[in-house]
């Protein structure tokens, strides 16, 4: 993905911006020692409090005004904290192997993996582009439907229609490979 950049000068910030940066130069270190006491790990509470300033932004971007700036910013700590939680919970339910053998055993590997990864490749490069980022981000980065909203800049309604269409259309598309082959 190629993103130009631009310099924004001072007198050209958009008001959420500067509305942003207030908030936080005000409660960064109350919500990074929120997320840091729900998390327990500094990295992931680094990466907690960006997430809640990023959904802030959001946020004065559609005109919300928070009656009490912290509370509005620790509601959403929090919910940042239980989607994570939510994440990992779901990770570790796909990613546990207590013994990589018994795992072999289960799910053996078929032995032609380097045909089915090119099928997914041109079947995932006949995908419309905003479905399969959406794809991409959702299984194979791990966002969550939000985190993606906010990256692509869109509801995530649209980032749930998007992923709901770009796997039933990979699915045919593969489903028409596996038959070509026959």
């Amino acid at each position: 993905m190629n993103v130009s950049s631009t310099t924004i000068q001072p007198d050209e910030r958009s008001t959420e911006a500067a509305a942003l940066e207030g908030l936080y130069e005000r409660y960064s270190r109350r919500v990074f020692a929120f997320c840091l006491a729900r998390l327990r790990k500094r990295d992931e509470a680094e990466d907690a409090t960006q997430t809640t300033f990023l959904y802030a932004l959001n946020g004065l971007r559609r005109g919300v005004v928070p009656a009490v700036e912290l509370a509005w910013l620790f509601k959403i700590a929090n919910n940042v904290c239980l989607s994570r939680f939510d994440n990992a919970r779901r990770r570790r339910k796909i990613e546990f192997a207590s013994d990589p053998q018994s795992l072999a055993e289960l799910a053996p590997a078929r032995e032609d993996d380097r045909s089915d990864a090119s099928e997914l490749t041109e079947a995932l490069a006949r995908l419309p582009v905003q479905q399969r980022r959406a794809l991409l981000l959702r299984e194979w980065r791990g966002l969550s439907y939000a985190e993606i909203a906010i990256v692509a800049g869109v509801p995530v309604g649209t980032v749930m229609s998007r992923l709901s269409r770009g796997r039933r259309l990979l699915k045919e598309i593969l489903a028409g490979a596996h038959d070509d082959k026959r």
